[in-house]
């Protein structure tokens, strides 16, 4: 850019267009601006805001814009957002922070400083962000005016349900259209956009010339969601809204979750906003860690500051050794599974480039309230909310706890190798993978999308025993249902499943044989029905003579007492609620039925092979699966659930001596 920032005393660039400049074209230069270098801590600092934009494919056919008498290369995304500032009068003789100008892109140091600076270039913006979420089109301005009625609608029950009404029919399709065009647009998806909207204080979205405030189109989601839990099939029909994982809609409504919870909360937890990166993209993929640190309240010290001059691997591994430092234990690891796209990277360090929801059992409860916290209710200001509910937004960060306590109180013993190739830790053996249950072949990762053409992969053993390692018949049934449902009825569960649960699970198993079962839940029944678990099949466990000979007697008998208090109709609600998350866990995120050589039950992630071993490292939360490489080293394969070994069991097994501590080294 012509003049370098001074890093030590954290100055920043802020432009302006220049009083005297005309719009270039395509490979000229006549466009100038004013510029000044101030520190963001200075008194001096004028009023600023930063543009937070989609930077787009890095086309040859450049526009060039004029800096410090220099000529810089601007991407076509860039220069329409200069295009639509310099028409709007509140904007153009504006001071603005805009990342691809304000910063020497090729000085690999100050782009490392910026990027430590960007949370105070967003939170102390004196004026509103600016998103452009691209040029003018012809459903632009429909767009934008369709979400300020939807916006304007909340919380009026009567408005929102004629939106409900106009989203059934055909009226309105040209809005809805325009709607759908717009969450298409790339800004919703980019990584480094989620730390500049969750930290702003406040948005005005630019699409073409029109403006809405963040207030308006946050109101719109909840609005959209309101209508989906309604008429989800109609909008789906309309593009708006679809259950699926990948549609723009559930980034969108991912990215305002964050942004409430942060604003709530303050920083959140690394593990948590890791958890929750697929939704977004990065064209570098060191981004998706450097691009979310500005979020985090401990980073630990080895990435304190972003870095270009490490590799994706170096990165992603150091992410997880930052972890351990700020964290204390080695719950991160969790996040790693067997799809790997970047080169060189350990087993045991999460691939954040691979994009798909990763199917893992949830760690931690910030991870489940980022996920599961309605923003209907959190938006409700008057709401009282149970100081210990999982929608209480209010709780310190201290007081966020693992939903699982496998290595119950021991202390994490990790050491990294120099050039970050390996992890050493201290750990105990469980057992080792002998029969998995089949998985079903998948097209796409939606739930909610019938197959009809399913295929099936089946390891089955010969029974080592004639019980399983649970003891009696009713014990082993329950680790069964357990395992499934992570002892949990649904995601934003804190707490173990009922015991209705088992009438529920064995009354869908035995309606499924009959044909009569859901079909979500048929495809995952079929899968693992013949998984032979202590010389029997999961079938004859679950549907032979001796279990429940009245399943939906037993079902209503169950529920009883659990409904004394609940509302009316809740027995149905309850009942779906635990078949859905069976078929959750089983479909969507990828899960396998296990056994082990001594009869234990889990569920482990796919890619597991029989032979894999099941190890509880200690001050990690959630078992996990190691494959042996070679005699002194194991490859990590992925967490599992195993039933009786969730809650810190081993530690009494470990000083009783059945069980022995052994180090382990994971590349």
């Amino acid at each position: 850019m012509g003049h370098h920032l001074d890093i030590d005393s954290r100055q920043i660039c802020l432009i302006r267009l220049s009083k005297e400049h005309s719009t270039p074209s395509v490979g000229q230069n006549d466009w100038s601006f004013d510029t000044i270098h101030v520190s963001i801590d200075s008194k001096d600092l004028p009023p600023y805001t930063a543009l937070s934009y989609v930077w787009g494919a890095r086309e040859p056919n450049r526009y060039k814009i004029s800096i410090h008498e220099s000529i810089l290369d601007i991407t076509p995304n860039l220069h329409g957002a200069l295009r639509t500032i310099e028409k709007l009068e509140d904007l153009s003789s504006q001071w603005f922070w805009i990342d691809a100008i304000c910063i020497d892109q090729s000085d690999l140091e100050e782009r490392a400083a910026q990027v430590k600076l960007m949370r105070d270039l967003y939170s102390r913006a004196p004026e509103p962000v600016v998103a452009y979420l691209g040029p003018e089109d012809d459903g632009a301005e429909i767009a934008l005016s369709w979400m300020e009625r939807l916006g304007a609608a909340y919380p009026n029950l009567d408005q929102i349900q004629w939106f409900i009404d106009a989203a059934v029919g055909s009226e309105y399709n040209t809005e809805w259209k325009s709607l759908n065009s717009l969450f298409d647009r790339q800004w919703w998806l980019r990584a480094w956009i989620l730390q500049e909207t969750v930290l702003s204080p406040h948005i005005y979205f630019l699409f073409g010339k029109k403006m809405v405030q963040d207030k308006l189109v946050i109101n719109a989601m909840l609005v959209l969601r309101a209508i989906a839990e309604n008429e989800g099939p109609a909008l789906s029909k309309k593009g708006v809204w679809m259950h699926g994982q990948s549609h723009p809609f559930r980034s969108i409504y991912k990215r305002f979750h964050i942004r409430y919870w942060h604003q709530e909360r303050g920083r959140l937890s690394l593990g948590s906003i890791v958890t929750h990166r697929y939704h977004f993209y990065a064209t570098d993929p060191r981004d998706y860690v450097y691009a979310l640190f500005g979020l985090v309240e401990r980073t630990g010290s080895i990435l304190a500051d972003a870095n270009y001059r490490l590799t994706t691997w170096q990165v992603y591994a150091a992410l997880v050794k930052s972890y351990t430092e700020a964290y204390g234990n080695l719950d991160i690891i969790c996040l790693a599974t067997s799809a790997r796209r970047i080169e060189g990277l350990p087993s045991w360090a999460p691939d954040l480039a691979y994009r798909n929801e990763p199917g893992v059992t949830f760690v931690h409860e910030d991870c489940l309230w980022l996920k599961n916290l309605d923003a209907r209710d959190a938006l409700n200001q008057e709401q009282t909310r149970d100081e210990t509910a999982l929608g209480n937004v209010s709780r310190p960060l201290s007081e966020v706890k693992a939903t699982y306590g496998a290595s119950g109180s021991t202390l994490m013993h990790v050491a990294f190798s120099e050039n970050l190739k390996t992890l050493t830790s201290q750990a105990v053996y469980i057992d080792t993978v002998d029969g998995i249950a089949g998985y079903p072949h998948l097209i796409g990762n939606d739930v909610s999308v019938p197959r009809t053409v399913v295929s099936f992969t089946m390891s089955n053993v010969q029974p080592q025993h004639e019980i399983s390692a649970y003891g009696t018949l009713e014990a082993t049934r329950d680790a069964i249902w357990r395992s499934i449902l992570f002892d949990r009825v649904t995601e934003s569960e804190i707490k173990p499943a009922p015991d209705y649960a088992a009438a529920v699970f064995a009354h869908a198993c035995i309606n499924t044989e009959a044909g009569q079962g859901n079909s979500e839940f048929t495809v995952a029944w079929k899968a693992m029905r013949d998984l032979r678990i202590a010389g029997s099949s999961l079938h004859e466990w679950m549907c032979g003579e001796t279990n429940l000979t009245t399943p939906a007697h037993r079902v209503t008998e169950a529920l009883k007492s659990h409904l004394e208090h609940e509302e009316a109709g809740s027995e149905s609600k309850i009942y779906t609620s635990v078949i859905t998350s069976c078929t959750t866990h089983l479909l969507a995120m990828q899960r396998h039925l296990f056994v082990t050589q001594e009869e234990y039950i889990g569920t482990a992630p796919l890619g597991t092979e029989r032979g894999d071993q099941v190890w509880i490292l200690h001050g990690c939360n959630i078992p996990v699966l190691l494959r042996k490489v070679d005699s002194d080293h194991w490859r990590f394969v992925g967490e599992c659930y195993i039933q009786g070994y969730m809650y810190g069991e081993v530690v009494e097994e470990v000083r009783m001596g059945r069980r022995q501590v052994s180090t382990i080294v994971l590349r």
